[in-house]
């Protein structure tokens, strides 16, 4: 996986991932803490209206090692509890996700209320 010796400014490490949509074409780049990673696979999808978000967020179901996780809107580790932040553009250095609403107002424009799956996949590191 795509990961960052680099800390945050709470200490955390942060993983680089990517979602793919059904045919298999990228979607958005994604953030999580090292400590609660998504594994790589097919997860269904809905919608969450989420209280700390404040917001409708994705939803990833029959995540092994999870109840499900939320997908939504966050820049570092630090703003995640064992969810997947997206975002347009990753910097392993500091390390952080660019243009996360952005790409979140993407992602959920894009499946426009829709169900299916969406695949998680760890970034190689380079």
């Amino acid at each position: 996986a795509l990961y960052s010796d680099a800390k945050d400014s709470s200490g955390l490490r942060g993983n680089f991932g990517q979602m793919l949509d059904e045919n298999g074409k990228f979607i958005c780049y994604t953030l999580e803490r090292r400590d609660t990673l998504t594994p790589e696979g097919c997860y269904p999808y809905s919608y969450y209206d989420s209280p700390a978000n404040k917001r409708v967020v994705l939803l990833l179901a029959n995540v092994p090692g999870f109840d499900s996780i939320e997908v939504h809107i966050a820049n570092f580790p630090h703003d995640l509890k064992g969810c997947t932040a997206v975002g347009s553009t990753v910097n392993v250095s500091d390390p952080q996700l660019v243009g996360s609403t952005i790409a979140f107002n993407a992602l959920m424009a894009l499946l426009a209320g829709a169900t299916g799956t969406i695949t998680y996949e760890s970034l190689p590191n380079s």
